[in-house]
């Protein structure tokens, strides 16, 4: 993992607030004021990690196996689809191949599958807007696979499709780009 600048708390709640208005097609960002306050709201609903206490912030980037790696969400609909089962390993390399053996790609959630076709078409690379955000894995998520140092906290369908186009196209990999929230404590 190769950090490339440091970054804050804040430019992480502003970078969110900004994808957020760009996934939804709005076209004019209120003032920084309005998205920390409207990124209040996103962090009730888990999307913030105050809640791990980060003692610093930085973009890095990713390797293929550092990428492949990460610790995937488990949660009720993960579960529902196949994609976790309990006792087995979270890593995104192997949630990839599982949606494939339970047939998860036959009808996925809509957002993942437009993730893949930009995959498809190189329209769409993890970096600026696009890129991911991890912090470090704590020991409950990790249980299941000790030498996994990072969970995805966010882009666990654009990690998830991006994976696929890398193995069924053999698309070329391109560095991911990730928010990193060093949660580790001293």
């Amino acid at each position: 993992m190769n950090q490339i600048k440091e970054f804050s708390e804040e430019r992480f709640k502003l970078w969110y607030m900004k994808r957020e208005y760009c996934k939804s097609g709005r076209t004019t960002l209120p003032g920084r004021e309005q998205l920390l306050d409207e990124f209040e709201h996103y962090h009730a609903s888990g999307k913030g990690l105050s809640q791990f206490y980060p003692r610093n912030w930085s973009i890095v980037v990713l390797s293929q196996p550092e990428f492949e790696n990460l610790i995937h969400l488990e949660s009720g609909w993960t579960n529902q689809a196949g994609l976790t089962v309990n006792g087995q390993s979270r890593r995104l390399i192997e949630i990839a191949t599982r949606a494939k053996a339970c047939g998860y790609w036959e009808n996925p959630d809509k957002r993942h599958l437009d993730y893949y076709e930009k995959f498809k078409t190189n329209s769409l690379v993890l970096s600026g807007l696009n890129r991911i955000v991890i912090r470090n894995v704590t020991i409950g998520e990790g249980k299941n696979d000790s030498s996994a140092l990072f969970y995805l906290h966010d882009g666990n369908g654009r990690g998830l499709a991006y994976i696929r186009a890398l193995k069924k196209l053999k698309v070329e990999y391109h560095p991911v780009e990730a928010i990193y929230a060093d949660t580790t404590r001293k």
